[in-house]
């Protein structure tokens, strides 16, 4: 198992067989409503469960380590 799983089972508190359950549910995992804009007319809004967030930050700050290449 990589370093970055292992790191995220310990963040979560579960083992790796449920951070693949997780990864399988993800996508049912969002809060989808409207707000209205400003200028009319309506924004759709995905609000992550708490647990998604954690493992977006989570990414983010692994990710966030990695050199970009110049042309992204």
């Amino acid at each position: 198992m990589s370093v970055i799983i292992e790191d995220l089972c310990k963040l979560l508190e579960i083992d790796a067989d449920a951070l693949a359950v997780l990864a399988e549910a993800a996508p049912r995992m969002y809060s989808r409503f409207k707000i209205p804009k400003k200028s009319g007319g309506m924004r759709s809004i995905e609000q992550p469960a708490e647990i998604i967030k954690k493992v977006q930050y989570f990414l983010i700050d692994v990710l966030g380590e990695l050199p970009v290449h110049p042309s992204a």
